[in-house]
């Protein structure tokens, strides 16, 4: 199949800019080629085998209007094109499917942020889009629910598949021991060592992780911040060890005992999968698409997003015995190559209609 795949920025950084660049990557192994349509390019962006890019120029216009502009010219760009199926993972018009990894009516809501005009068109292009689509993938179970609440779209024409994991990032290492990763990246072995990935501090619920680390007794923990940079006055504090981007979160997960995640707003939260391939446990927020593959072996899930709950949680992890097993990912059919199997019969679903 030809596919056109469409995001507003193709750059192999972030959640769903990620998530295009595995799946160019995946349906380019299963012998499929692949046309990227967006609005901006970076380093690394012909790397995972894509076969054509089509860039819209967004220079001149306004910002606001940039999110409708990019949706009205992806409609044309498909209208006059014959690719067998198309793919959005963003707001646009006119594809085939729409993949959903969040939605801007419950963004607004968790994060208690005023609806302002400029919202009021980001919501009108994502409701059309979603009602244009013949088929639309929700990466999580909440997802579903957000898009049958807040957008009324029907049951019927929402799949849930979670997004991917490729297993040549994420792996068990079987040669390296905990204290060993700890000593490589400078944390303490005696103390028990909680990573927050993060490039967005708000929505993922840093000023909460702080505020409970100040009720947790000083020299037992650690938070390991990996991720975007930080006012000095945080980045200072005496538990905290912040390490920037991170070229090696393979061996960052497994470096650490827990990875932590209290957002007030996490669509799926692929930290969690990659956190649990490498055999670590997640203490996570409720409000986290990612729940769908969680049980209690594998992690505990804030009951209430507030510092207490939050610290008296971690301290009830750190006596728990926590059992990750090496096939979860399997199971629940998120390796990279089974994700694109799946949307591929979902694609020919489409086609043959």
């Amino acid at each position: 199949m030809h596919i056109a795949l469409i995001h507003n920025k193709y750059i192999p950084r972030g959640g769903m800019e990620r998530y295009v660049t595995d799946m160019v990557k995946g349906f380019t192994a299963a012998g499929d080629r692949v046309t990227v349509i967006t609005a901006k390019t970076g380093p690394g962006s012909n790397e995972s085998g894509v076969h054509d890019i089509i860039v819209i120029k967004q220079g001149h216009i306004p910002k606001p209007l940039r999110s409708f502009h990019f949706a009205r010219s992806v409609q044309k760009i498909l209208g006059k094109s014959t690719f067998d199926i198309s793919i959005s993972t963003t707001r646009s018009w006119g594809q085939d499917i729409t993949v959903c990894g969040g939605t801007h009516r419950s963004f607004l809501a968790h994060m208690d942020k005023l609806t302002t005009p400029v919202a009021q068109l980001e919501i009108a292009v994502e409701q059309k889009a979603y009602s244009l689509s013949k088929q639309i993938i929700a990466h999580s179970n909440m997802l579903r629910d957000e898009l049958i609440t807040f957008y009324g779209i029907s049951s019927e024409r929402i799949t849930v598949i979670h997004p991917p994991v490729d297993p040549a990032g994420f792996r068990y290492l079987e040669s390296n021991t905990n204290n060993t990763l700890k000593e490589r990246f400078g944390l303490s072995p005696d103390t028990i060592s909680l990573l927050f990935p993060s490039t967005g501090h708000k929505r993922k619920g840093l000023d909460l992780l702080l505020d409970a680390f100040e009720l947790l007794p000083r020299g037992t923990y650690e938070l390991v911040i990996a991720g975007t940079e930080m006012k000095p006055l945080i980045r200072h504090r005496e538990y905290i060890k912040h390490l920037g981007y991170c070229n090696d979160m393979n061996a960052l997960y497994q470096a650490v005992d827990f990875t932590i995640l209290p957002s007030r707003y996490e669509p799926f939260g692929m930290v969690v999968p990659e956190s649990l391939m490498c055999g670590t446990p997640v203490l996570i927020s409720k409000y986290a698409g990612a729940r769908d593959i969680l049980n209690d072996s594998n992690s505990m899930v804030f009951a209430e997003l507030t510092p207490q709950c939050i610290a008296e949680t971690i301290q009830e992890a750190a006596r728990k015995k926590f059992t990750v097993e090496r096939d979860l990912i399997e199971k629940h059919h998120m390796l990279l190559y089974q994700h694109i199997d799946t949307v591929k019969k979902l694609c020919k679903s489409i086609y043959r209609e």
